[in-house]
């Protein structure tokens, strides 16, 4: 198992399931504010609150695209689903959905958060937080 977080506000970083540091530099944060991550299908998906974006790295850390989804507001969480990213955007209150190759599905899949959180997906249910209505929901 290898896990990704953010070190610092200049890189990602990668460690192994026992939380050994494989790699301080695994990638460069470069969105700034590197504040939720997934990895599927061979990618890393990494979301930036700073510049409202998702960027997609391969898991040696290579970008691939820095601006993989764009327009969002201020994304937190990340989750994928198949072929879906589904993002939290804490500063519209609305998780998004796209494609993993970047193309819109529908921008507002679930709106009316007072500030969407974390997203978790099983199976066809879609799990979000709601910070500021201390709930939780499918």
């Amino acid at each position: 198992m290898t896990i990704f977080a953010e070190s610092g506000p200049s890189w990602i970083s990668e460690y192994d399931g026992t939380g050994a540091l494989l790699n301080a530099n695994f990638a460069p944060a470069g969105g700034g504010s590197a504040t939720g991550i997934a990895v599927s299908g061979g990618f890393v998906y990494v979301a930036y609150s700073a510049s409202n974006t998702i960027a997609q790295y391969t898991t040696s850390g290579v970008l691939v695209n820095a601006s993989l989804v764009s327009g969002l507001h201020s994304p937190y969480g990340i989750a994928i689903a198949g072929n879906e990213i589904f993002v939290a955007n804490s500063g519209n209150g609305t998780v998004g959905a796209y494609t993993t190759s970047g193309a819109v599905i529908n921008a507002s899949l679930v709106s009316g958060l007072g500030f969407a959180y974390g997203v978790a997906v099983s199976g066809t249910d879609l799990y979000v937080t709601d910070a500021v209505n201390n709930r939780i929901g499918a």
